[in-house]
């Protein structure tokens, strides 16, 4: 993958957890039109759950 866009941030470094985790993937399969490699644009959304932590 490259040229790798946030298309919306929430700050708090879940960007940047984002993005190191698109980073290491796998490269993904190219597709091919005619038997020859093409550029394909994917969006891939992101979903973070948070944990409240109880305080005592």
């Amino acid at each position: 993958m490259k040229d790798i866009k946030v298309l919306r941030s929430f700050g708090g470094g879940y960007t940047e957890e984002a993005l190191r985790v698109i980073k290491s993937m796998e490269d993904w399969c190219s597709r091919k039109n005619n038997g020859i490699p093409v550029a394909v644009r994917y969006s891939v959304p992101i979903k973070f759950t948070l944990k409240q932590v109880k305080s005592e």
